[in-house]
């Protein structure tokens, strides 16, 4: 067989090289896409889901999701536009808020947490990434360390949302009704308290503990 000379050979190397970059290419570009698509179909079903009383998959009572933190004023960035920015920058709290509220709202609620306390090392005295700390602990089932976040919260500030939640785990995840009461009166005064609130606010003073 003849040999191919070195010219050709160094062809082929280069063409060899070519061929497995675009394969590399085209397989992030679909991992990429496959990502966002994932996160965007994610969001829409959430988004056009009805509103009404939050439940757990058990039929209790949960934390309020919506008011819990506030929503992005700015044009929305998508997740994979996050991780850009956390790995050009692991300190840009932006973006790990950003990231934490968009893998919430695509219901994962582990990663999420990995980011929103990397948040809240950089900026422990900002209430939101606590505020969704707490409902990612208790979306994993863990009312006790949620209601520690809720707690250490209020230690930082008054707020009527943080009373809510912690409210509902301890009325109907805890069973401590007698402490939730006092926190729902609390947070019916606050000045803070919006419409939407406050209905939540009294019709949950209105009902009864939730049988565990």
């Amino acid at each position: 067989m003849t040999p191919f000379p070195p010219a050709a050979r160094g062809l082929a190397a280069v063409c060899l090289l070519l061929g497995l970059f675009a394969m590399f290419l085209t397989s992030f570009v679909v991992i990429k896409n496959g990502f966002e698509e994932r996160f965007r179909l994610k969001t829409a079903a959430t988004n056009s889901s009805r509103p009404g009383p939050e439940k757990t998959p058990a039929g209790r009572a949960a934390p309020a999701d919506k008011p819990a933190f506030a929503a992005r004023t700015d044009a929305p960035e998508t997740a994979v536009a996050f991780m850009r920015r956390i790995r050009a920058d692991p300190g840009d709290t932006e973006a790990l808020i950003g990231l934490g509220e968009e893998l919430m709202t695509a219901g994962e609620w582990t990663q999420a947490e990995n980011f929103l306390r990397q948040a809240i090392r950089n900026r422990p005295e900002d209430k939101h990434p606590r505020q969704m700390l707490g409902v990612c602990l208790f979306r994993q089932n863990k009312p006790l360390e949620a209601a520690g976040v809720f707690e250490d919260l209020l230690r930082l500030q008054e707020d009527p949302v943080a009373l809510y939640n912690l409210a509902v785990l301890y009325k109907h995840h805890l069973n401590l009704p007698e402490r939730a009461d006092g926190l729902l009166r609390r947070a019916l005064k606050s000045p803070e308290a919006d419409r939407d609130l406050l209905l939540r606010l009294q019709e949950e003073l209105a009902a009864p503990p939730e049988e565990r």
